[in-house]
């Protein structure tokens, strides 16, 4: 019985410690984004789809 109870406590506090951990993160990468801006790869770029067909080029999406 009491194996369960100190499971459930172990689960509990993993838990709340691991919520906690992604909000210290993710407040953290704000302030950077805040700090610094995006990077490049985050702006709005069109993707550039290659055809399969050979003669057809690439297609580009503008859809982001």
């Amino acid at each position: 019985m009491g194996w369960i109870l100190f499971t459930l406590l172990v689960l509990v506090v993993l838990t709340v410690l691991t919520l906690a951990w992604w909000k210290i993160g993710d407040q953290w990468a704000d302030g950077e984004h805040k700090r610094f801006g995006p990077k490049d790869a985050d702006r709005q770029q069109p993707r550039v789809i290659p055809s399969d067909k050979p003669d057809d080029g690439a297609v580009v999406v503008k859809d982001r």
